[in-house]
């Protein structure tokens, strides 16, 4: 008797872990994705959730386009675009490393038809993360969950995140302007 009630408790869970279809865009550059990754499929397959896809945006045009249009859908600012995404139905974005605990207790119970999530820090003295809500940016606790962060705060990246933000742009904008600079003095070498 209590194996059939395991089981049929077991069948009604597996529909709702089943149903999500999840897409990780990676940044096959970052040395710290890595491992992030390895936890947070660890975690949804643990929670149910097997159908999970990796797709690398560095040298696969066409999931890199895919991830632009689902950013631009969703309006996503520039300054909440991960270095890598984790899409779960299309519909839900976590951008970065959001921590996997509050992604699938958010997925356990989604209290909304739209979500888009950013902590694109990788050092483990991250405070908070930022969610867009309602076209605006939403500054929360990094230990808060999804539904709970109500405030109506908004944030204008204008805190300590923002200089780490700052910096990134400008290296990644330095970077590509050395190497378009190398190209040109080898092209013109030749």
């Amino acid at each position: 008797m209590k194996l059939i009630f395991i089981f049929s408790f077991l069948l009604l869970l597996a529909p709702l872990a089943s149903a999500y279809s999840v897409i990780i865009y990676e940044n096959e550059a970052c040395g710290h994705c890595g491992p992030y990754v390895s936890g947070l499929k660890s975690a949804l397959m643990k929670a149910g959730i097997t159908d999970i896809t990796e797709k690398f945006i560095l040298n696969d045009r066409q999931a890199a386009s895919e991830l632009e249009q689902l950013q631009n859908a969703r309006s996503v600012p520039l300054l909440m675009r991960g270095h890598f995404v984790t899409s779960v139905d299309g519909k839900y974005l976590f951008e970065g490393h959001v921590p996997p605990a509050l992604i699938i207790d958010f997925l356990q119970n989604p209290s909304q038809d739209s979500l888009v999530v950013t902590q694109d820090l990788m050092s483990t003295d991250v405070k908070s993360y930022y969610m867009l809500m309602g076209g605006e940016i939403k500054t929360c606790g990094i230990s808060e969950k999804f539904s709970d962060c109500t405030h109506d705060t908004t944030a204008s990246f204008d805190n300590s995140n923002s200089n780490t933000y700052s910096t990134i742009i400008y290296i990644a904008l330095a970077f590509a302007i050395a190497i378009a600079g190398l190209s040109y003095l080898s092209r013109r070498a030749k």
